[in-house]
């Protein structure tokens, strides 16, 4: 649950960050810096899903493991 939570404040600061850095600038932009926020905004979702799917093995090994007294 904890995670859902999480992910989900991450993607709503990553969208505004994106919105507000978007409408800051009225000059047009060279392709490079153009190209520059979608590379990141693809690295950020790759490292959402890392993290991601670590959370959930984590999970998994808490639950498969034995608990020990």
């Amino acid at each position: 649950m904890a995670v859902i939570i999480v992910l989900s404040l991450m993607a709503a600061t990553g969208l505004s960050g994106y919105y507000l850095g978007r409408r800051s600038s009225s000059r047009s932009r060279s392709w490079r810096q153009r190209t520059r926020r979608p590379v990141l905004a693809r690295q950020a979702v790759g490292l959402l899903a890392l993290v991601a799917v670590s959370q959930l093995q984590r999970s998994a090994q808490r639950r498969v493991a034995p608990r020990r007294r």
